[in-house]
This record gives structure tokens, C-alpha cells and sequence, in this order.
């Protein structure tokens, strides 16, 4: 008779992934090791990219195992999907090591081992990077630590994968979005807080509630739109985007009947 294992459920997972992340900004080295998969990889944004191996991730995290823990606020954990043995949960947090701060997003990929389920992936990466040389260069701003910050309550609107022309999966909410600029096939994503990048798609492709395309080659969020006037429209920050003649009532009526 084929051998039956435990069945996870998914806040079980949802907890264990936030058990790790305390076990590894607490400095619990021992109960964070504990959880990993002896095919364990680590992907993030400070050099070395990419570590596979327990051993060459313990011999990479030399710097955070002897450096004071690191306080967390503001977690938001989700499950993202389940296929037969393996787990993927993703979240965010901010992390605190005075006198700096940072946003902090990840995904986990967990594989169950017979009863067992162990950290098989991980990917960490700062919401933007370091504001300074002094932040970059601080052996805290490794795996889980340091740079700005966003407010995350856990109840945050969700957010989209959008792959870049390098095939990195960039993660924004609707609200971080600004505008779209279009040149044929390739869409320039510009947001609040990452730095704008490419990726192959159409503005109509990007289009949803909350999006109006007002240019052949622009796309714009109406809720970052302050004004409009002489077929630019200014944005909440100063931008101006041009708005093609056939697209200026449609959106001077949009606007009417959404603003004040």
C-alpha cells in the first residue's frame, strides 16, 4: 500500500514561512538552518546573486549570523500556489536596523520531504535599493535587511507579476503604477518606487479598471492624475504625459465624474 504522508494546510504554511523569516532577523540561526532542504537556493540583490548549497549559504550569511538581530513590522504572508509536494508562499515586511530601514519582499518555494516540509527556495529583494553609499556598503543590507520603507498592514491590495525584458518577475500593486509608455511591442512600466523598466507587451494588454489609455503610445492611472490642460495631463508628482486629441474628452469626462 503506497505510504500516506501528512497533509499541510495552507495557514500551517503560511506560519511556517513566517516562522523562518523570525528565526532568520531574530538571529536564530540554528532553528532557521533547521528548516532548510539540503537542495536549498538563494536568490537576492546583493552580490553573490545566486547561492545553491546549504553550505555556500552559510558560508555567504557569515556577516548576519554574528550581526545583532533585526526588528520586523508590518508582515503581510500569502500562499501563492500548491502542487503536490511543493509550497509557494510570498509576503513582505519591514525591517529595522537603527539608524536605517527597509522594505523587504520574498518568496519561499517549500518542499515536503516525507513528514517534513523544508525551505527548498528563497528569493529576497530590497522594494528599492540602498539611498546611499553607507547603506549599501552596512553588512546588515544583505538577505533580510536595511533601505526605505513602505507602510504594509496586511491588508494591502495585491499585487501583479510583471516580467521585464530580462525575465525578472517585478511584483506592483495597481496603485504603484503610474503610466505606461509604449514604443510598438515593448511597454516602459513606470511606478511610484522602483525604477521604470521594459517589458513586451501592449498598452491595451496592461489596460483594466482604473487605467485609461490616453495616447497611442501612453497608458495612465487615473487616481496619479491632477490635472489636465492643453491635451497634457499632470500628474500628482509633475509629470506630464501627452493626451491625443481623440482622447481628451473621453478622459476630461472620466475625470468630471470621479473627482470632486
Amino acid at each position: 500500500m503506497p505510504v500516506k504522508h501528512r497533509r499541510y494546510q495552507p495557514q500551517e504554511v503560511i506560519e511556517l514561512t513566517r516562522a523562518a523569516i523570525h528565526a532568520f532577523t531574530s538571529r536564530d540561526m540554528a532553528g532557521f538552518d533547521g528548516l532548510l532542504d539540503p537542495d536549498f537556493s538563494f536568490v537576492g540583490d546583493d552580490a553573490p546573486l545566486f547561492l545553491h548549497g546549504t553550505e555556500e549559504f552559510f558560508n555567504s550569511t557569515q556577516n548576519e549570523r554574528k550581526s545583532p538581530p533585526v526588528s520586523i513590522t508590518g508582515e503581510d504572508y500569502m500562499l501563492l500556489a500548491h502542487e503536490k509536494s511543493l509550497w509557494v508562499t510570498s509576503g513582505r515586511f519591514q525591517a529595522v536596523s537603527p539608524p536605517l530601514r527597509s522594505s523587504i519582499h520574498f518568496t519561499f518555494v517549500w518542499r515536503q520531504r516525507e513528514e517534513a516540509l523544508l525551505l527548498l527556495h528563497a528569493s529576497a529583494f530590497h522594494a528599492h535599493p540602498p539611498a546611499d553609499a553607507k547603506a549599501a556598503e552596512n553588512p546588515q543590507a544583505h538577505m533580510f535587511d536595511l533601505p526605505p520603507a513602505v507602510k504594509m498592514d496586511g491588508r494591502a491590495e495585491p499585487k501583479h507579476p510583471y516580467r521585464d525584458l530580462n525575465g525578472h518577475i517585478r511584483y506592483l500593486s495597481d496603485r504603484e503604477i503610474l503610466y505606461c509608455r509604449s514604443s510598438g511591442k515593448i511597454c516602459e512600466i513606470h511606478s511610484e518606487r522602483q525604477p521604470p523598466f521594459s517589458m513586451r507587451t501592449t498598452l491595451h494588454a496592461l489596460e483594466r479598471p482604473g487605467f485609461l489609455v490616453i495616447h497611442r503610445s501612453y497608458l495612465v492611472n487615473l487616481s496619479h492624475v491632477r490635472e489636465i490642460c492643453r491635451y497634457r495631463a499632470v500628474l500628482q508628482d509633475g509629470t506630464e504625459l501627452p493626451i491625443g486629441r481623440e482622447h481628451y474628452l473621453p478622459l476630461k469626462r472620466i475625470l468630471a465624474g470621479t473627482k470632486p
